[in-house]
């Protein structure tokens, strides 16, 4: 779970929960640079 309540530790947070993902943005961009970087191919 990536939602934290920093004001109350004993309650849940939640809420802005989406379907699972492979990767963020910034993750999947980094990891194709590197690719293309070092010339590897999936």
């Amino acid at each position: 779970m990536e939602k934290y309540n920093v004001v109350d530790a004993n309650l849940n947070a939640g809420g802005g929960e989406y379907p699972l993902q492979d990767g963020f943005g910034w993750t999947n961009g980094v990891l194709l640079d590197l690719m293309d970087r070092y010339h590897i191919n999936p």
